[in-house]
């Protein structure tokens, strides 16, 4: 549809009607001149849908990430006769460009920008804004090729202090070693059908004030296990003002590429909305969690820690290495957090956010490591 400025309709129906009462040679030639551009401007315009071509540069293979500029390459060509001063593009992706389009002339345009969150994009309302030489009318077209991005967790390096973590976790986890000794004890919460009263020791138990249970010949799992936490950003506490959960993601998948490198099996528990469990062995197990990030959001209900305890006493097999990935920890956690650290050898904990020394050293007396994600100690 072709707009006319408002000024443009008034003055030349001004014209029309001072033509027809008081018609001069003067009044002739400006209604001339008037039609004229119209008749010129309308032409312009009418061409600029069969004569300008406008190609995306751009591949859905390419690889976008967040926080990354990205640029896309808009190649113009204009084969009409026709002058157009002011061509404006405007997108749901980049703010609007503007150029200068000469006649019979290619024209190159890099559109720059930011997308802050991964998932799949699809231009909706890419297009572009067209006004003839007088600048007295304009034309709006819809770009033919629409494009979608996939845009990626961003690449993230471990820090060195939480590689070597990583590193004396795989040391442990590699030990040949399938049997808990005969005096190794763990408390138990709670009695469900089938416990052995036998397994029980009395004298522990009563010393500890808890009820202990002696392992005789448990498997012990030399997988590592990884519970990442994908609570809804908006139930965390004020503190956590703009925070997303881009980081904890890229995180994820790092110390997943590291681990995946080292010959590791991983068993990976997503707490979202729902669990989801994946196991992890080589690139095509990765590219499945990969695809799990890019399709879903962070819509957890805030009871990651629980979550964790629930499935931690429900499994037979006691695991060697427990890796937690989340967004901090506080205080009314660290009862819970015991207790998981009670069914593995080692338990490290990843939190985007720093943990304040106190809690760090009340962790450390149940022999859990913490580290942030973003500095690694």
């Amino acid at each position: 549809m072709i707009k006319f400025k408002f000024s443009f309709i008034i003055t030349l129906f001004l014209l029309i009607i001072v033509q027809y009462f008081y018609g001069n040679q003067i009044i002739n030639s400006l209604l001339l001149v008037f039609f004229l551009i119209l008749v010129f401007s309308l032409l312009s315009l009418i061409f600029l849908r069969n004569y300008i071509s406008i190609d995306l540069n751009y591949s859905e293979k390419q690889k976008f990430f967040t926080d990354e500029n990205i640029k896309i390459l808009l190649h113009i060509h204009n084969r009409s006769p026709f002058l157009y001063p002011n061509i404006k593009f405007s997108s749901d992706f980049f703010s609007e460009k503007t150029l200068t389009l000469m006649p019979f002339k290619k024209v190159n345009m890099e559109l720059n920008f930011k997308v802050n969150t991964r998932g799949f994009y699809t231009s909706t309302n890419c297009f572009f804004k067209a006004n003839d030489l007088f600048l007295i009318s304009s034309k709006k077209l819809n770009l033919k090729n629409e494009f979608t991005l996939t845009v990626y967790p961003k690449n993230m390096q471990l820090p060195l202090n939480i590689e070597k973590l990583v590193d004396s976790s795989i040391s442990l986890s590699s030990n040949d070693k399938n049997l808990y000794p005969s005096d190794t004890y763990s408390y138990i919460d709670k009695f469900t059908e089938g416990d052995n009263l036998k397994n029980i020791h009395w004298k522990l138990s009563a010393k500890k004030n808890n009820l202990y249970i002696k392992r005789f010949d448990t498997s012990v799992k030399n997988d590592v296990y990884i519970y990442m936490d994908m609570t809804d950003c908006l139930l965390l506490s004020d503190t956590f003002d703009n925070i997303t959960d881009e980081t904890l993601v890229s995180f994820s998948l790092s110390i997943i590429k590291y681990l995946l490198f080292m010959h590791k099996t991983i068993y990976l528990n997503i707490e979202n909305l729902e669990s989801t469990v994946f196991q992890l062995e080589n690139d095509n197990d990765y590219n499945l969690v990969l695809s799990y990030y890019l399709e879903h959001k962070s819509l957890g209900k805030g009871n990651f820690f629980n979550n964790i305890l629930e499935k931690e006493l429900t499994i037979m097999e006691n695991h060697k290495t427990i890796f937690i990935i989340t967004y901090t920890i506080s205080l009314k956690s660290i009862e819970i957090l015991s207790k998981i650290s009670a069914n593995c050898e080692l338990l490290i904990i990843f939190t985007l956010m720093d943990v304040p020394p106190t809690i760090k050293n009340l962790l450390s007396n149940n022999n859990i490591k913490v580290a942030s994600i973003i500095s690694g100690r």
